[in-house]
């Protein structure tokens, strides 16, 4: 659901004798009830000769429409474009024109598409740019120029005489969404004329985008609810999909795993030959994993197998299966799995935030078996600056862990640094300073570790019981290395910390 796929379905005002013939009134009320099939079938069946001028010069078209419904893309652009060629001036020409650039658009030719409505637009007039805006907007959302798509939905709003286009407005939301701004989401949503007027039966799609929002703003009960709103309703199969994932998540983020498992498998059972079914089991994978309950994490790994033998995810499967392997200590099975991973063509491997991962478990699989030269190695492989703040602080932190075990403070204590400068807070930021404290140790500065327990301002309970056990460690440091001085300050500040506590 990351993006929106539309599609207008023009009114056509046909005229001409309908009662010509039999089958012309046939594929006329198939047309007008949106029975494509039947329509096209009936269609197909009129004798062109008994029609009238009129009728004879719409057929090219209707059959057009017809396979564009059905999804026969590729066909109804090569009709289209023969009706356009065939008949320049007619008044169906410019929805002909409309749908080429439609079919360019769903092919996933997004120069051709924008080239296309770009110039449909400045010929057309305007009750048709209200349209070709939704459509540029969903270009520019597809290739994550985020500033051009929210200028084209605006300008489709503005151009609306009703307040817009439900998918304009979406356009708007999703925008919100990738810049992670949920509460301008929430905005944008009360602003669907189709959600403000009946905001608490609002529609399936409203209500999947404020659980999006909630998510984002860590709100996870309110974005079960909004999520289980679609689920139980009268969605469309791929938004109920993406409902039960979202509220999957959100379950795990909140702690309720068999919720999250029960939704995740009711996905790959709903919906068994599905991509969603795909990554439903492999998440379910990684969750029997986070358990260390192994065995059952092998079981669906090898369902996944089964089930998808061709999967172009099956290089997630082998990632996850080296997984197992690290965490159960089978050191030399996770390298064999995450060398063959890291050797793998650019093609093999889906992203370069994929190959940083792999190198990320080989360099731990190394770190476990005692080759701390060669985790380092891998570890320097990676761009740091180019991953998420999350996983570099991760990467940053191992390199310091090994660097540490090897002796060289220095290093360890210049990763550690850099770990801190993007590091998120929370319990990665606890780790950092406890290390970065133990590190000043080693290296005999007991000054600075004084100072870095003693200037530490946790946040939470937990982080200052942390913070009490490091300075308690710089005194029995400072003790055994005979600086008093340093000793004393560290062990006043645990008896000031326990009169305070009293």
């Amino acid at each position: 659901m990351k993006r929106l796929r539309c599609s207008f379905v023009f009114v056509l005002v046909l005229s001409g004798a309908w009662t010509r013939a039999e089958e012309w009134q046939s594929a006329h009320d198939h047309f007008r009830a949106s029975e494509w099939q039947s329509a096209l079938d009936a269609l197909e069946r009129i004798d062109a000769q008994e029609l009238s001028p009129e009728q004879f010069d719409q057929l090219p078209y209707l059959r057009a429409e017809c396979l564009f419904q059905l999804g026969d893309w590729r066909r109804a652009a090569t009709e289209f474009q023969g009706f356009v060629q065939a008949q320049p001036q007619h008044k169906l020409t410019a929805q002909a024109r409309f749908r080429i650039a439609e079919v360019a658009y769903f092919d996933g030719r997004d120069r051709t598409a924008k080239t296309s409505f770009d110039e449909f637009r400045q010929h057309a007039g305007e009750q048709w740019n209200e349209q070709a805006c939704v459509y540029l907007g969903l270009i520019a959302l597809r290739g994550a120029e985020y500033d051009d798509a929210e200028r084209q939905f605006v300008r489709a709003i503005q151009q609306s005489p009703s307040g817009g286009r439900l998918e304009a407005h979406l356009g708007l939301v999703q925008v919100a969404f990738h810049r992670r701004r949920p509460n301008v989401m929430l905005e944008r949503l009360a602003a669907v004329p189709e959600a403000s007027k009946a905001p608490d039966s609002s529609l399936p799609v409203v209500a999947y985008w404020r659980g999006q929002a909630y998510f984002l703003l860590r709100q996870y009960d309110a974005a079960v609810d909004a999520f289980e709103r679609v689920t139980e309703g009268q969605a469309e199969a791929p938004l109920i999909r993406s409902s039960l994932v979202g509220a999957a998540e959100a379950d795990i983020k909140r702690g309720q795993l068999e919720p999250a498992i029960a939704r995740l498998r009711a996905v790959a059972e709903r919906w068994p030959t599905s991509e969603s079914a795909e990554r439903a089991l492999l998440r379910l994978v990684q969750l029997e994993v986070d358990r260390t309950r192994y065995g059952e994490a092998r079981a669906i790994l090898s369902e996944f197998r089964d089930r998808f033998p061709d999967s172009l995810r099956v290089t997630r499967g082998r990632q996850l299966a080296g997984l197992i392997h690290l965490r159960k200590r089978e050191y030399q099975s996770a390298i064999e799995i995450f060398q063959a991973l890291s050797h793998a063509s650019r093609n093999a491997v889906k992203s370069d935030l994929d190959r940083a991962v792999n190198w990320y478990y080989l360099a731990e699989a190394y770190y476990g078996d005692e080759r701390p030269t060669q985790a380092i190695e891998v570890l320097q492989r990676i761009r740091i600056d180019a991953l998420p703040s999350s996983l570099r602080t991760r990467v940053l932190f191992a390199l310091a862990t090994i660097y540490e075990q090897i002796e060289e403070y220095q290093a360890a204590l210049d990763s550690l640094n850099r770990a801190a400068d993007v590091s998120s807070g929370g319990m990665a930021e606890t780790r950092i300073r406890v290390k970065r404290i133990e590190l000043l140790c080693a290296m005999g500065h007991l000054e600075r570790a004084f100072r870095e327990a003693a200037n530490w301002k946790p946040s939470t309970g937990a982080a200052d019981a942390v913070r009490l056990n490091a300075l308690r460690m710089v005194a029995e440091t400072a003790y055994a290395a005979a600086e008093d001085r340093v000793a004393l300050r560290a062990y006043q500040g645990l008896l000031h910390e326990d009169a305070t506590a009293t």
